[in-house]
């Protein structure tokens, strides 16, 4: 009789691990535990003119989270936007997203990775 106690204890055992296994690929899957990437953009603008709108268009990207950005000068009163956006690390796809969304906005005439990093 003890012996049939002991493999119920067992069973009961492993339907709660197995329990927590489950919860933890949740976390996973849900992207709790998922790690984030850190991209930093370099873009250039046909009609400086338009420089504040376009800004503000691509602190609306709907494809990543904003982080922070500003207006650089490059030459000759030129100004390029530096912006930053963190994406999930292991959506596949998230990156050519934020760049097709980027590339969406007119007046922008090119956008150029200056970095990434893993948070």
């Amino acid at each position: 009789m003890q012996s049939l106690q002991n493999i119920g204890q067992y069973f009961q055992m492993q339907e709660m691990w197995h329990g927590i296994a489950i919860d933890i690929y949740d976390l996973f899957v849900e992207g709790i535990l998922m790690g984030e990437v850190l991209l930093v953009y370099k873009i250039s603008v046909e009609n400086q003119d338009k420089l504040d709108s376009v800004h503000e268009r691509l602190k609306n990207i709907e494809n990543a989270k904003y982080d922070k950005s500003r207006i650089e000068d490059l030459v000759f009163g030129i100004k390029i936007i530096k912006i930053s956006f963190i994406i999930p690390d292991k959506v596949d796809g998230a990156m050519p997203r934020l760049e097709d969304e980027i590339n969406s906005i007119p007046d922008i005439t090119n956008i150029e990775n200056e970095g990434m990093t893993l948070l």
